[in-house]
């Protein structure tokens, strides 16, 4: 919901609502003085004072719901500032409410309820604004002490009312003589309004431009969402290396050779060692090479016929 032109407009009519509404009040309070306290009750006297009652809380609603239509604020806000303005018609004095007798414990009981409300203020502050920087962290500060200020002036809206000036009480007041200690307090009450509604201003000037800081700011795309570490992966045992292949042709065994048998071992015996073989061969070529000798010795020495 975002006009913007109404909005400018509800706020242009509340504040021409509020400036009549001072006029109205001066005509009044000129035609009382010059006609009796009974003039301005009739005629146009009395229709100005109506509009001069209810000018201020009508052009405060106004200009409220004009700044929601030029903020763009969602509907559900939208109506909560409309009840609002609601509520500050129905308290205006014109509207009269049933009526009762004020009595200082209902004027207690408001006033602890206002304490507590700007302590729970302050403790929400100080929450807040470790977490603000710059400007932003100014508004905080100048909301801060409009309240502090606001505060002082409800203070010494008690003491108008009760003790010490008696505001209420006409009888004390006039006993004491507070006269001159109301004016007093009337002027530090204003000074007090003041100084807490230029602060509150202050702040909301502040967090205007510290929203449209943040505004010129450009926009970082959001980081894509990061992937979940994978599992570590179990240790893989290490397989033991597989037999060498099988040549494809196998190697032709040479056939056994028929061996002669040696002397002096039985046949179907188990043969002989190898090493045992050859030494029994070479015993055996000795022998046979002694046996030549001898023979060639023999016939050489043998007479020729």
């Amino acid at each position: 919901m975002q006009k913007p032109g109404i909005g400018w407009l509800g706020l242009l009519l509340g504040a021409a609502v509020i400036a009549g509404g001072v006029f109205a009040g001066r005509y009044v309070e000129a035609s009382a003085t010059a006609g009796g306290p009974e003039a301005w009750q009739a005629g146009l006297s009395g229709l100005l004072f109506v509009f001069y009652a209810v000018s201020l809380p009508l052009g405060l609603a106004l200009a409220a719901v004009g700044a929601a239509f030029a903020a763009g604020l969602r509907w559900r806000a939208f109506w909560v500032i409309l009840a609002g303005a609601a509520a500050v018609w129905y308290l205006t004095p014109w509207t009269y409410l049933p009526p009762f007798e004020p009595t200082a414990l209902m004027f207690g009981l408001a006033g602890a309820a206002i304490a507590l409300m700007l302590l729970l203020s302050f403790w929400f502050y100080a929450r807040a604004r470790t977490g603000l920087n710059g400007l932003a962290g100014w508004a905080a500060d100048f909301r801060l002490l409009g309240l502090i200020f606001l505060g002082c002036g409800i203070w010494l809206v008690c003491g108008l009312a009760s003790f010490p000036a008696y505001g209420l009480q006409p009888e004390k007041a006039a006993m004491f003589k507070t006269l001159p200690m109301a004016k007093e307090i009337f002027t530090d009450l204003m000074a007090y309004l003041l100084l807490g509604f230029f602060f509150t201003m202050l702040g909301q000037i502040a967090g205007h431009k510290a929203a449209r800081v943040v505004a010129a700011q450009p926009v970082k795309a959001p980081a894509p969402p990061k992937k979940p570490a994978e599992p570590p992966k179990p240790a893989v045992e290490a397989k033991p290396a597989p037999p060498p292949a099988k040549p494809a042709v196998e190697p032709v065994k040479p056939a056994p050779q028929p061996t002669k048998p040696v002397s002096g071992v039985m046949p179907g015996a188990a043969p002989a060692k190898p090493a045992m073989v050859v030494e029994k061969k070479a015993e055996e070529a000795k022998d046979e090479a002694a046996k030549d000798k001898a023979m060639i010795t023999a016939v050489e020495k043998s007479p020729a016929p």
